[in-house]
C-alpha cells in the first residue's frame, strides 16, 4: 500500500494482477492498472507486489511474477520495464533521493540497489547479516534500514544506510 503526496491510495492486488488507485476523498475516482489478467506485456502484470509513487507521481511496481520493476508514468496503464537483470520475484521497493531503486529481490535473499551503473547488493551480500527470501524493507527517520527476513521470522537492521545511499 501506498498513499502519495495528493492523497491517492494505492494498493498491489498480487493474486489479481493489479495495482489500484484510489482518491481517499472521492472513492468514484478510481484507476485500475492491469486488468485482473496474468501477464507480462507492458498493461500487464504478474504477482504486483511492493509499490512505490515518488514526488512526481511516478509508479513503481515490483512485478514479482515476472522478475522485473515496471514504472507507470502518472495516469498511464502502460509500463515500462526499468529493471529486470538478474531479479528473482522482487517483492519490495523504494527509490531514493538521487532516483535509484532499492529492490527487496526475495528468492535470490537480498536487498539491491539499481542505479545508471547496474545492480549492486546492498543487504544480505554475504553470510553475515544473511536474508532468507526478504519481502519489505522501510527506513527510519535517521535512515537505519529494517528488513522483514520471511524464513529467518524476524527484522533486521541495517545502520545508518543513508549516509551511504542518500535514501532520504
Amino acid at each position: 500500500m501506498f498513499i502519495d503526496i495528493n492523497d491517492k491510495f494505492y494498493c498491489s492486488l498480487g493474486d489479481k494482477h493489479q495495482v489500484v488507485k484510489i482518491n481517499i476523498r472521492d472513492s468514484k475516482e478510481k484507476m485500475e492498472i492491469g486488468n485482473g489478467t496474468r501477464g507480462s506485456t507492458s498493461n500487464l502484470l504478474n504477482q504486483p507486489t511492493g509499490i512505490f509513487v515518488d514526488e512526481k507521481l511516478n509508479l513503481y511496481v515490483a512485478d514479482s511474477g515476472n522478475n522485473r520493476i515496471q514504472l507507470f508514468l502518472p495516469q498511464q496503464k502502460s509500463g515500462t520495464t526499468i529493471v529486470s537483470n538478474g531479479l528473482n520475484f522482487p517483492t519490495g521497493i523504494v527509490v531514493d533521493k538521487n532516483g535509484n531503486l532499492l529492490i527487496a529481490d526475495h528468492a535470490n535473499h537480498r536487498i539491491v540497489m539499481s542505479t545508471i551503473n547496474g545492480i549492486r547488493c546492498v543487504a544480505g551480500c554475504s553470510r553475515v547479516n544473511q536474508l532468507k527470501n526478504p519481502k519489505i524493507f522501510w527506513f527510519d527517520d535517521v535512515g537505519n534500514m529494517f528488513v522483514f527476513d520471511t524464513i529467518n521470522k524476524e527484522i533486521q537492521k541495517f545502520p545508518q544506510m543513508t549516509n551511504l545511499y542518500g535514501i532520504l
